[in-house]
């Protein structure tokens, strides 16, 4: 699989092609996503279901560069 940064944009559909993140989720129509923090080597979002609160996640995504600088 190659890399790719993930987006607010993206991270929903990613989340609907990981098998756990589907059972773990009602829909994917409905999420929001916030990018948190800012730091200089990682993307860091919480994602949650508009209608059902209790489906939150953190998603912490690493990066093989430093974000500051750039690829």
């Amino acid at each position: 699989m190659d890399f790719y940064p993930l987006t607010a944009s993206n991270l929903a559909g990613y989340l609907a092609s990981v098998p756990a993140m589907r059972e773990r989720f009602t829909g994917f129509d409905d999420l929001e996503v916030v990018e948190v923090g800012d730091g200089n080597l990682n993307f860091v979002y919480v994602v949650s279901h508009r209608k059902v609160p209790a489906e939150t996640v953190v998603v912490k995504q690493a990066l093989p560069y430093l974000r500051a600088a750039g690829e």
